[in-house]
């Protein structure tokens, strides 16, 4: 339920402002600071949305930078 409704506030801060991509990488340094164990496949499958998301949204910024000039 939890990880449901961050994603959707994740997707819509990565609509309101592009510097939301880097959310993926700021969940894995918590769990890495945390001492947590990335064998746990929980861990790695709860992540996987949110570095679909932020690669999505990241090839769509980079799209639309390239075409604007």
């Amino acid at each position: 339920k939890f990880i449901i409704f961050s994603l959707i506030f994740f997707c819509l801060s990565l609509l309101s402002k592009g510097q939301a991509v880097t959310l993926f990488l700021v969940l894995i340094i918590i769990d890495y600071l945390m001492n947590s164990s990335f064998t746990k496949k929980k861990i790695i499958i709860e992540k996987i949305p949110f570095l679909i998301l932020s690669l999505l949204f990241g090839i769509i910024a980079i799209k639309a930078q390239t075409y604007e000039g």
